[in-house]
């Protein structure tokens, strides 16, 4: 009788696999503190790309369009951002939803983007409740989204290096 305290206490402590599965069955959305929605695309060198394979590194996801001008203006920062955090478990994403594909690689050679270029449908832009471009969706390395911007203004890129630096410190 004088272990059943314990035992009770044993039994409503998960255990690590119970842990590990309630993580892999986290619930899927584009809002924050849910896991990003799974996607597998193409990018500009013709390489397939999981979204889940980027797990381990903090990823800015940039959901944006070549006809776009908010898009265009961001490009410049998202560069600068590569930069300053490619070395550091850091990843930008770039998700094209050009409605011709051919425009895509041009238009990232003449603004030398760095980053990865995904060709994207519009079941992606869906999945992730997209209804204005651009919009950035800020994923721990777990693959959790932690922030969504929709749209692009001056200040945003001081915003986004507060939160990279939140999420990559250990």
């Amino acid at each position: 009788m004088r272990f059943l305290p314990f035992f009770l206490l044993f039994l409503a402590c998960p255990t690590r696999a119970h842990l590990e599965e309630a993580q892999a069955e986290a619930e899927i959305g584009a809002e924050a503190g849910l896991r990003a929605p799974e996607f597998v695309l193409k990018s500009t060198a013709g390489k397939r790309t999981r979204l889940s394979d980027l797990r381990g590194k903090v990823v800015l996801v940039d959901f944006w369009a070549t006809w776009c001008p908010p898009c265009r203006m961001s490009i410049p920062a998202l560069v600068k951002l590569n930069g300053r955090f490619s070395k550091k478990d850091f990843e930008i994403v770039g998700v094209s939803l050009d409605r011709d594909p051919a425009a895509v690689p041009p238009f990232i050679k003449d603004r030398r983007v760095p980053y990865r270029v995904l060709y994207a449908n519009e079941s992606v832009a869906e999945k992730y409740l997209v209804e204005a471009i651009p919009t950035f969706f800020l994923l721990d390395r777990e693959g959790i989204v932690r922030k969504k911007w929709a749209g692009f203004t001056p200040g945003l890129p001081d915003e986004w290096e507060k939160e990279i630096e939140r999420l990559l410190r250990p």
